[in-house]
């Protein structure tokens, strides 16, 4: 089953070789371990689905923990794991990695530190500059609530 356009593919243990492994030369694999019950799963979850349509060079599979690694703890969730040309680069494990996730943005600027996942350098700038807007647009917003009484 092919995932909608903007959406992590959901793989099975039997086709982690064929749609991770395998990807191709060049390829971008992040892989997320997940349970649907953890909620920074399902933060991390909706960020990735928006970086997935954003960044179509790079694949975003999804795979319950359990069915990856039978034995893989709730408590190290959410993970990461993140492949180049059929290797594991790096992981990611646990929220801690993260901090508070608030948005796509601060998930692709973590994974450009690892390589050009999301996208290149002007892509990371225009991150950047979006996450600046963002913030100083809420620290407005909580400084006009101050009033609101």
């Amino acid at each position: 089953m092919r995932p909608r356009f903007g959406e992590c593919e959901l793989i099975r243990r039997n086709e982690w070789v064929q749609k991770v492994t395998n990807a191709g030369e060049g390829v971008w694999v992040v892989v997320h371990l997940f349970k649907e019950y953890v909620s920074p799963c399902v933060v991390l979850q909706q960020c990735l689905d928006e970086l997935a349509g954003k960044y179509p060079n790079s694949k975003f599979v999804k795979i319950i923990s359990t069915e990856a690694i039978p034995t893989y703890p709730d408590v190290m969730l959410p993970t990461l794991i993140i492949y180049k040309d059929g290797q594991k680069v790096t992981d990611f494990v646990g929220l801690e990695i993260f901090g508070k996730i608030n948005n796509p943005e601060e998930i692709a600027l973590k994974l450009n530190e690892v390589g050009p996942i999301c996208g290149g350098d002007e892509d990371t700038k225009q991150m950047v500059k979006k996450m600046v807007e963002r913030a100083v647009e809420q620290r407005h917003d909580d400084e006009d609530s101050d009033f609101d009484d």
